[in-house]
This record gives structure tokens, C-alpha cells and sequence, in this order.
């Protein structure tokens, strides 16, 4: 969740510069050349791109800084004619325009976001429902438990791998990397076997292996596909020769996860 915040909080920041860098280039141009070569609607991408950002208000309000910004800058171009082009009827369908514009754009932006985030929580609301992980679509730790019961109530062997995963160069994994990783282990592991998130940068995996000797060799090309200087510490623990119920499998999947962890340092 923080990494999308810090994106769209980046991405409000440089439509604003986007915005900003307009107005400074169509003032100096208005000052220089005046209206005479069409600068007059030269704010419009400004108007629109505060639009998108601020919604309605901000749009509004642009709409208006943009008229003073023309005014001002046909006051600094000078002329004999200033006094009597400014506040005409042209300005004001101009100030029209932009205001009318900025509202409807920022209206537009504002609804979109908000049946966005309608839709998100639904999602988010269907994916809790059905077990799943918000950031990969995995299993998450509901799921994954759910998952183990009901392996355990058909009473076949079966194998749970714990994976510790952090991207290189880097002090833990965005949602990007994780997804990313999420994507690769779904296409390894084998059919009816099932991938949970159970924590950042932390997998699970409930396969069909037989042993735990098994399963440590299903992992061995994950090494190779997550990236040089990757971490990579996993656990592994087989029903029954490792436990009897959800607890103890877990508990010995960690215990070895946790030694790999530390010989790996």
C-alpha cells in the first residue's frame, strides 16, 4: 500500500510540474509576442492537468489563475491598445472557458478515482472472501490454513515450503517485486499445488511432493530466476513424516527456515 501511494503521490507531483513549466512558457511567450500569434489559449493544458490532479475546486481555481496570468502578461507586453483589451468580451469567454473546463475535467478525474477505489475495495472485499492476497491474488494466510485442512482431512502425503524472498540491492520487497515473484512461483509449482503470501517477501507453498528431500529439489530453480544477490532462505516440512496437523507442520517449516536464514549469512 505504501508503494502505490508513493507512486500516485509522484505522479500528482509531475503533472503540477507539467502544469507549472506551461504556465511559464506560455507567459514568457504572451510577454514577448502577445496574443497576436494564438497564445491566448495557451493555459489550457495547465487548467486540465490541475484539473486531474485537485479535481473540480483546483480546476476551477486554475481556470482563474490562467485569466490573471493573461491579463498580466498582456499588461507586460504593453501596447496602445492594452487597457481597452483587457476585461473584454473575449476575456470573458475565456475565463468561461477555462473555468468550465476545469470543473468538467476535474469533476471527471474526481468521479474516476472515486469508482476506482469503489472498485478496489470491492476486489479487495471479493479477495478476503475467497482467501486470496490483495497485492498478489495468492492465498493469503486464511486461505493457506484453509488450504492445509483440507489436505490434511484427505490424509495424503503432501509438503509445505515456507520462502523467505528479498530483491537485491534493496531493504525489502515493493509490491511490484512481489507480484513478480508471485507470478514465477505460480508458473513452478505443479498442478493442484497451491501458492499463499503469507507476509512481506514471505511464500508459501503446499505441494504434492512426497518428502521434504522433494520438495527442497522443486525449489532449486527459483534460485536462479529471482535475480543475482536475491535472498533466498527456505523451509520445508512433509505431512506426516513431519507433523499430524496444521501447527507442527508450520513449526518445522520454520524451524528449517530459520537455520537456512542464518547459515546463509
Amino acid at each position: 500500500m505504501r508503494s502505490r501511494r508513493w507512486k500516485r503521490a509522484t505522479f500528482s507531483e509531475l503533472l503540477l510540474a507539467l502544469a507549472a513549466a506551461n504556465c511559464v512558457i506560455v507567459f514568457t511567450l504572451l510577454v514577448v509576442y502577445g496574443r497576436g500569434v494564438g497564445l491566448g489559449q495557451g493555459f489550457f493544458p495547465a487548467v486540465v492537468l490541475a484539473a486531474l490532479v485537485g479535481g473540480p475546486v483546483w480546476g476551477v481555481l486554475a481556470g482563474f489563475a490562467a485569466v490573471v496570468l493573461d491579463v498580466t502578461a498582456l499588461f507586460a507586453h504593453g501596447g496602445e491598445e492594452t487597457w481597452s483589451r483587457v476585461f473584454s468580451t473575449a476575456d470573458i469567454v475565456r475565463l468561461t472557458s477555462y473555468v468550465l473546463t476545469g470543473f468538467a475535467v476535474g469533476y471527471a478525474s474526481q468521479r474516476g478515482r472515486r469508482l476506482l477505489q469503489d472498485s478496489l475495495d470491492v476486489l479487495e472485499g471479493l479477495l478476503t472472501f475467497a482467501g486470496r492476497d490483495l497485492t498478489t491474488a495468492a492465498l493469503a494466510s486464511q486461505g493457506l490454513e484453509l488450504e492445509i485442512v483440507q489436505r490434511l482431512s484427505e490424509r495424503e502425503p503432501f509438503s509445505l515450503l515456507v520462502l523467505d524472498l528479498l530483491p537485491a540491492e534493496t531493504d525489502g520487497a515493493d509490491e511490484d517485486w512481489e507480484r513478480e515473484v508471485a507470478a514465477f512461483l505460480s508458473s513452478r509449482i505443479g498442478p493442484g499445488d497451491e501458492l499463499a503470501r503469507i507476509g512481506p517477501g514471505r511464500f508459501a507453498v503446499v505441494g504434492s511432493a512426497a518428502s521434504t528431500e522433494a520438495a527442497r529439489h522443486s525449489l532449486e530453480a527459483y534460485d536462479e530466476k529471482l535475480g543475482p544477490g536475491a535472498a533466498v532462505a527456505v523451509g520445508a516440512a512433509a505431512y506426516p513424516a513431519d507433523g499430524m496437523d496444521t501447527l507442527s507442520l508450520f513449526s518445522a517449516a520454520l524451524d528449517r527456515l530459520h537455520a537456512a536464514a542464518v547459515a546463509a549469512r
